[in-house]
């Protein structure tokens, strides 16, 4: 099982290393263009390239898009609703508790960890996080958020994704080997960038990152297997939701508090501390899911 957990887990700590250890080093790294290139070519590729070669069908993409937005929906009533019972801005806390890093580490996690079958189980999830997350941005921050939507390449990969899956239609092979190709550059400079972001900011509260972290958590693990058990998925699907939904806070809200100007430090302090946690609690998750679900262990 070490071993096992180590497979996983490796490539994502050396990946984020590099990253960290790169600016720590004095090195300079663009991360405008690099973050530019994932978002408008990586990740488009990234969701057209592993749909197709998971061969998710339509039906199986819904219902764990459906537990995704149900999992946020939830986290977002609650964040609210704590936020006005403590009369605290909610722009710069329930972000923070509705959207994961399923990008960065989720991603990779699942794709050690469960192979192409998990990966493409990972990818539906982050689509769904994704269009949260974009739409969000969108209404918060564009004068004409319609207009910033139909710009975002990510959402035209989306509904191209699911007409070829809701037809069954296989994508040409020039089209699959292209978005492959610049689909598989995209996860390790993700994972770098991230190691970059986390060496960049300076969190202020660490203790009020911790307390977020652990609470954030103990909320998420209940609340994502409530809302799996409702959409009908099965154990495997659950646990699934549950493992990415788990991951730390995304990194996209300490950019969107920090171009939006809204307690940027306390949103610094959520992603650096709650990504430090994550290296704990995450090697025990995947632990459990592997004992209880062999058949989704690495390679499966």
């Amino acid at each position: 099982m070490f071993e096992q957990l180590l497979a996983v887990m490796a490539p994502v700590l050396v990946s984020v290393a590099i990253g960290y250890g790169w600016v720590r080093s004095g090195q300079q790294f663009p991360t405008n263009f690099v973050s530019t290139l994932c978002l408008n070519i990586g990740t488009p590729c990234l969701i057209l390239s592993s749909l197709a070669q998971t061969h998710l069908s339509i039906q199986l993409f819904m219902k764990m898009a459906v537990g995704t937005f149900g999992t946020i929906l939830a986290l977002g009533i609650i964040g609210i609703a704590f936020c006005k019972v403590k009369r605290i801005d909610w722009r710069s806390f329930v972000p923070a508790l509705m959207f994961p890093n399923t990008g960065n580490m989720g991603l990779p996690i699942s794709l050690f960890a469960f192979g192409q079958a998990g990966f493409g189980y990972a990818v539906a999830i982050n689509v769904a996080v994704s269009i949260v997350q974009f739409g969000l941005s969108a209404m918060m921050d564009a004068e004409r958020p319609l207009m910033a939507l139909l710009k975002t390449p990510t959402i035209h990969a989306v509904w191209i994704s699911l007409v070829f899956m809701f037809f069954q239609i296989p994508l040409p092979t020039w089209i699959e080997n292209s978005t492959h190709l610049l689909g598989d550059m995209t996860i390790p400079l993700m994972l770098i960038t991230l190691g970059v972001a986390l060496a960049s900011i300076k969190p202020n509260n660490l203790l009020a990152g911790a307390v977020f972290g652990l609470l954030r958590l103990a909320m998420v693990i209940p609340i994502s297997l409530g809302v799996g058990w409702l959409a009908g998925l099965s154990g495997t699907l659950s646990s699934q939701l549950m493992l990415q939904m788990s991951m730390p806070v995304a990194v996209y809200t300490y950019m969107f508090a920090q171009k939006a100007k809204r307690s940027p430090e306390l949103a610094a302090s959520r992603v650096f501390i709650s990504t430090v946690m994550s290296l704990v609690y995450l090697p025990i998750m995947l632990a459990i899911i592997m004992s209880l679900l062999p058949s989704a262990g690495v390679g499966h």
